[in-house]
């Protein structure tokens, strides 16, 4: 029950399976399940930064565009 319920609530909501290096996607979520909408804003933040530009939009959503972004980025 605790892995189907971790998975629904939160591995889901930062589309886990989609995110194309699994070391990123565990940190992500084991900060995701902390502070779900704060870790998301600073992913968001973190990934314009690393950009040097707005690829994405601040809002605590976790979207496609936020994960092809992390997909196309180098994860170190």
């Amino acid at each position: 029950h605790v892995k189907v319920y971790y998975k629904q609530k939160f591995w889901n909501m930062i589309k886990g399976d989609t995110i194309q290096d699994q070391q990123l996607a565990n940190q992500i979520f084991d900060f995701y399940v902390n502070a779900p909408k704060s870790s998301a804003e600073a992913l968001q933040l973190a990934i314009n930064d690393v950009a040097k530009l707005e690829l994405v939009k601040v809002d605590g959503k976790i979207g496609d565009k936020t994960i092809g972004v992390i997909n196309e980025l180098d994860a170190k």
